[in-house]
């Protein structure tokens, strides 16, 4: 049962309200709504052209059906386009205001995305849905770094692994089975597995690129041939095509991608995060989209996620008999993350 009554300050009574501890809000923030408030306004010129509404000044459709003046007067001018200012040029100055909220009627556009207050066809007021249970289980997640007070725990903090060291330490592993291999084979094997070698302790001094969220996908080879990292989710494809795919809430994106066209990276990488876990099913594949230097492309695909030991993977792509390969499938289940390889 709810334990406490709504703040004074909460005008709607159909607006419920969520209280966190001080430490855990800010994590909540910064780490889990900022990000997704960013993403929603990547493409409408940027978060800095609109200004946030205090989440407890959110009115429904229930007040909206209101049409009395005083309704227009005491809460649009009050609450939403109270900021209009004139420039010295006469010109008329206002910022669309925006607020989140867990109530889907108020989302009902892009498929449950968003909605919006509008006057005449333009946009005031931008609702913007957060997923109760992605937040929940954020703050699960994060429970590693909180303690019961709501304090992030600094011994805990220092002993967190980068991406750099979680893929690192798989490579190492990579390469002592290379190395151990290398001793029983023919002189061209070996000196294939010599080069692999070389490449994976050169990619060991290479960061890994792009965002990592809590969840991140990595792509690596050393080529200027245009190779595609793809990841099948149940409401479409992240790829070059389609950099942004959103599933139940959460935002999976393409952020890095390389050698698509000049200038050419001679060691390029590509990149796909989740800001919070993704839910349901997923299927990685790499794509041999183009050919310049090689027929045949060894590359490193490393699963980096923020809390356990993910998986990398070292293989080769060829550009006549296999342009696309299944890498592996994962799913978020029961607090961890499970892989399955598809790579033969």
């Amino acid at each position: 049962m709810f334990k406490h009554n709504a703040a004074e300050s909460v005008l709607s009574q159909f607006n419920p309200v969520m209280t966190l501890k001080p430490r855990v809000r800010k994590l909540v923030n910064d780490e889990f709504l900022i990000p997704i408030i960013e993403q929603f306004f990547s493409d409408k010129g940027g978060i800095v052209n609109f200004e946030p509404l205090d989440t407890d000044k959110l009115k429904t459709e229930i007040e909206f059906g209101n049409l009395e003046e005083s309704f227009v007067q005491d809460y649009v001018y009050k609450e939403i386009i109270n900021t209009i200012t004139k420039s010295q040029e006469g010109v008329v100055c206002f910022k669309p205001r925006y607020v989140i909220t867990f109530d889907e009627d108020l989302t009902t556009e892009e498929d449950g995305i968003y909605g919006a207050l509008k006057l005449g066809n333009s946009p005031i007021l931008y609702y913007i849905k957060i997923n109760l249970q992605s937040l929940i289980r954020f703050i699960k997640l994060k429970e590693k770094l909180i303690n019961v007070h709501g304090e992030i725990e600094p011994v805990l903090v220092k002993n967190v692994e980068t991406q750099e060291q979680k893929r690192n330490r798989q490579l190492d592993q990579i390469i002592r089975q290379k190395e151990e291999v290398s001793s029983e084979v023919d002189e061209e094997t070996r000196f294939k597995l010599t080069q692999d070698i070389t490449r994976l302790n050169n990619l060991k001094n290479e960061m890994v690129v792009g965002e990592s969220g809590f969840l991140q996908i990595n792509l690596a080879w050393e080529s200027a041939d245009d190779l595609d990292l793809h990841v099948e989710t149940p409401s479409g494809t992240i790829s070059y095509n389609s950099k942004i795919i959103e599933h139940k809430g959460i935002i999976g994106e393409l952020d890095i991608d390389k050698n698509a066209q000049s200038p050419f990276d001679s060691q390029p990488q590509e990149n796909v995060f989740w800001p919070i876990m993704p839910q349901g099913r997923c299927k990685i594949k790499v794509h041999f989209y183009t050919s310049r230097e090689k027929s045949e492309v060894p590359f490193t695909l490393s699963i980096l996620p923020k809390i356990g030991i993910g998986r990398v993977y070292d293989a080769k792509i060829n550009y006549t008999s296999s342009r696309m390969l299944e890498i592996a499938e994962f799913e978020f289940i029961n607090e961890k993350l499970e892989i399955v390889d598809l790579l033969v």
